[in-house]
């Protein structure tokens, strides 16, 4: 089941020909240095000391709403996939991952409401228990080889 409120422009969309492999990672190397880049240099602006995390709130914000824009506009237009590699899987990547996972989301949302939810609740969670439980394990290790 579909739902109405979203755009229905590019939910199986289908990419334009095959590149070759080593210009894929050209081409993701190239916009992930530049996104990182970006994504190193507001997170050093001067504006909120060492909140640092109200940059990374913005990042993600923002990376979510370039990915929602930028995918309308490459769906609609019908953009080449060097365009796809180097914006999304390359740039958006280096500028934040939680773009990407925002984009299934509302991808999947398409297909199923259920599994949209499961996957976006499976991912926050997972994400979070994960870094926690690294973190502690990680911190554990560390002390035990002092």
């Amino acid at each position: 089941m579909k739902n109405s409120l979203l755009p229905d422009n590019g939910d199986a969309i289908v990419l334009p020909p095959d590149i070759p492999m080593f210009w894929q990672f050209v081409l993701v190397g190239v916009g992930g240095a530049i996104g990182a880049m970006l994504r190193y240099r507001i997170q050093n602006l001067p504006f909120f000391g060492d909140d640092k995390f109200y940059y990374t709130l913005a990042i993600n914000i923002s990376g979510c709403m370039l990915i929602g824009a930028i995918w309308a506009f490459l769906t609609t237009f019908g953009a080449h996939r060097w365009v796809y590699v180097l914006v999304i899987g390359g740039f958006l990547g280096g500028y934040t991952t939680f773009s990407a996972f925002s984009l299934d989301f509302i991808l999947l949302l398409r297909q199923s409401a259920a599994q949209a939810l499961f996957y976006g609740g499976a991912t926050v969670i997972g994400s979070l228990a994960g870094c926690a439980l690294t973190y502690s394990l990680t911190v554990k290790m560390l002390k035990a080889l002092q």
